[in-house]
């Protein structure tokens, strides 16, 4: 390719979104460049010291394909790219549903999340404060949609957070829809296996230990619905 204009960017038959586009290749060093969409000029410059070339345009969406040139300007060789020919898609991809399961989870448990959108080449999920998760496609549905799915850990302080689902197709459009997640505390463990047995004129209790506790209160009172008294164990009994 060495003495030719090469358009290395965008690709022949590819597919950009949004109206502003970057045209970039390699040409011999320090000549005059001409760019050409459908045939009108549309910006000048020139290539480096390193043989390259960059155009950043903007095109008109009204206008679906787009073929352009690039040509040895004022005072060269009459040197041209091949014709490459691309399409302009600004239509961002729709996401249809978004769900979160359970949407309330204790900390540091898992949920999962579903997306239901159109078939893309990205979603990607971040809860508030965390890094970025990529969900991989899950199934098709009978609508020709796509339902990406994954399982996420929630974070280890509770709270209200937001959930960020952005999807990308394969012209750069982006949709994003967000989703609350409630992480609750994990609060105090239930023991098992609990009895209680009169002894004398006081109550003698009895449970499994839970692994990992230190020290048990046991709260009582007048009725279930008034335990205003506790008594701590022993540590480490």
């Amino acid at each position: 390719e060495r003495g030719k204009i090469v358009i290395k960017e965008p690709k022949n038959l590819g597919v950009v979104g949004g109206t502003s586009v970057t045209v970039s290749g390699t040409a011999p060093a320090f000549i005059n460049l001409e760019l050409y969409d459908n045939g009108e000029l549309v910006a000048t410059g020139e290539s480096d010291a390193d043989n390259r070339f960059l155009f950043t345009v903007a095109f008109d969406p009204a206008v679906a394909t787009h073929e352009l040139l690039v040509r040895e300007g004022e005072g060269g060789l009459d040197r041209e790219s091949e014709i490459i020919t691309v399409t302009v898609d600004v239509t961002a991809p729709e996401i249809h549903q978004v769900a979160l399961l359970p949407d309330t989870v204790r900390v540091g448990g898992s949920f999962t999340v579903n997306v239901t959108s159109d078939p893309v080449e990205l979603v990607e999920v971040t809860v508030e404060g965390m890094p970025a998760v990529r969900l991989p496609e899950d199934r098709k549905t009978e609508e020709d949609r796509s339902v990406y799915q994954g399982v996420l850990t929630a974070p280890a302080i509770a709270g209200a957070y937001s959930v960020e689902v952005k999807i990308r197709d394969t012209a750069g459009n982006e949709t994003v829809r967000t989703k609350e997640l409630v992480v609750e505390s994990q609060g105090l463990m239930v023991v098992q296996n609990l009895h209680a047995q009169s002894v004398e004129q006081d109550i003698a209790l009895t449970w499994s230990p839970l692994t990992g506790s230190a020290q048990y209160r046991v709260y009582f009172g007048h009725s279930p619905s008034d335990l205003a008294n506790h008594i701590d164990t022993e540590i480490g009994r």
